[in-house]
């Protein structure tokens, strides 16, 4: 509600860091605190949102959707969420979601950052269904997700495919630590992607068995 005639201070904020904020509470408390502070960004044009460091599992998606589905996003962070496969298929849900044919979040966006989560091979899957709606991403991280040989391979599969359409061709960073690029397709698929970008000014390929 409006007090005094202005509206609330969160419409106007466009950057939010809402990382770490219900560390060490109770599930439903957590989820109540999350839901709130969330909601409470309904009406703002967020550019950017952190949700990292939060405990988020199905639940806590459905809590956060206020945020996650804004239409103005264009930065986002979920960062040692303990994502599982499920949950990362609700964050795809949300990011691909194009019902109102305005375009789906996933094309709008500049960064993702997804790090130190346990979503596994179908988590990869699930990554790769915003990757494949990207067109502008300049800033990428998808590292420590437990994701193995054949999920590593799709996600390459799906950078390499992305470069060669035309598509995040100003990628400055990217970030693909603690995957495994071991197999021939997955190096060729790599390989292909890095040789495609133009604009790259950090990348981390840290423990990735190549």
């Amino acid at each position: 509600p409006w007090k005094d005639g202005l509206p609330p201070l969160a419409n106007g904020i466009v950057e939010a860091d809402l990382s770490d904020i219900i560390a060490g509470r109770m599930t439903e408390e957590g989820l109540q605190v999350l839901e709130t502070i969330c909601d409470a960004f309904r009406a703002a044009q967020l550019v950017e949102a952190d949700l990292s460091d939060n405990a988020i599992g199905q639940q806590g998606i459905g809590a956060c959707k206020s945020v996650i589905g804004k239409k103005s996003l264009e930065r986002l962070s979920l960062c040692n969420n303990g994502l599982s496969e499920a949950t990362m298929a609700q964050v795809a849900d949300i990011l691909t979601n194009d019902e109102d044919g305005t375009g789906s979040i996933a094309s709008r966006l500049t960064k993702i950052h997804f790090y130190n989560n346990m979503s596994g091979e179908g988590g990869c899957s699930e990554f790769v269904r915003i990757l494949e709606q990207s067109k502008c991403l300049v800033d990428i991280r998808f590292s420590s997700t437990r994701a193995r040989r054949e999920g590593s391979t799709i996600v390459a599969s799906a950078l390499d495919a992305a470069l060669a359409d035309g598509r995040n061709a100003d990628l400055e960073r990217l970030d693909l630590c603690d995957n495994i690029f071991k197999d021939a397709a997955s190096h060729d698929a790599l390989f292909r992607a890095l040789g495609a970008t133009k604009c790259l000014k950090y990348l981390d390929l840290r423990e990735c068995d190549l």
